[in-house]
């Protein structure tokens, strides 16, 4: 089984995460980041707080 660490968190570790994910879904993916907050998308805030996303 393949595996993959990504260092960072932002937009573009979440995108080769998801990306790596699906072209082969049992590798094992580690993602590293200094945020204490799951990985989240900064630009559906705006979205968020507008109600129009849950």
């Amino acid at each position: 089984m393949p595996r993959h660490v990504i260092i960072g968190n932002g937009p573009a570790g979440v995108v080769a995460a998801e990306t790596l994910r699906h072209a082969d879904a049992q590798a094992d993916i580690t993602l590293i980041g200094d945020e204490p907050e799951p990985p989240y998308s900064r630009m559906a805030i705006p979205y968020l707080l507008m109600a129009r996303i849950d």
